[in-house]
């Protein structure tokens, strides 16, 4: 942290503790970290007194907690409101749910009830302006953060800002701008891997499927959910 903001190589720290992947959390990481409550105060404190003196915000990100008998996210969001965060951010899911059924927008809405002093952030269950709008309404949020709702709509984030913005106007692209947005990520990708074969291009596979994806969508097919995601 601390040669990040002396090296001024960040304008913004958000630390995630959010991660519900049992290679972390096993470990005591992650989604299930504020439960060992002085441990997640001691970071947020030290953070912030590292990234103060040189104008960074250091922001949180978390859960409701490790499962539904063991919530955290009104006291982590109030340990880190009085550590000195700039803002919380809450997915409204245990690390427990991982991303099954529905985020809880209610729990949100409560925490918004309990941080009164800097910004709440709602994540969960964005996938289009529209929800963003709804989340707003109902939890009184004071913005939205976007995670896998983004997956295969990059355009979404163009979306927000016509919505936040209060227009009428919706980014909702047709095949032809898809495809030939897809074909511009392809070209931008060939400085990267090389175009040579001396390269291996097991990352650029990886990616298929997410390009699938889009080109899916940009037919008319029904909007995809990510991997995991029964709603």
């Amino acid at each position: 942290m601390k040669m990040l903001v002396t090296e001024d190589r960040a304008d913004h720290i958000d630390m995630n503790f959010g991660c519900p992947v049992p290679k972390v959390t096993k470990k005591g990481g992650g989604a299930v970290l504020p439960w060992k409550k002085d441990l997640f105060r001691d970071i947020v404190r030290a953070a912030v007194r590292e990234a103060e003196p040189f104008g960074v915000p250091v922001t949180v990100k978390m859960r409701k907690g490790v499962d539904d008998d063991h919530l955290t996210y009104l006291d982590a969001g109030r340990m880190a409101e009085a550590e000195g965060a700039a803002a919380v951010a809450l997915h409204g899911r245990t690390a427990a749910d991982y991303y099954s059924g529905h985020a809880d927008w209610e729990a949100i809405a409560r925490l918004k009830d309990a941080v009164t002093t800097v910004p709440v952030l709602g994540n969960g269950d964005i996938w289009s302006a529209e929800d963003a709008l709804r989340m707003v309404e109902q939890t009184g949020v004071d913005g939205v953060v976007v995670g896998r709702g983004c997956q295969g709509r990059p355009w979404l984030f163009a979306d927000l800002q016509a919505a936040f913005e209060g227009r009428a106007d919706r980014v909702r692209p047709g095949l032809r701008v898809v495809a030939d947005t897809i074909y511009r990520h392809g070209e931008l990708m060939i400085p990267f891997f090389g175009d040579d074969g001396s390269r291996p291009c097991a990352r650029f596979a990886s990616m298929l499927p997410g390009i699938s994806r889009v080109t899916r969508w940009g037919r008319g097919a029904q909007e995809p959910r990510p991997r995991g995601d029964t709603r």
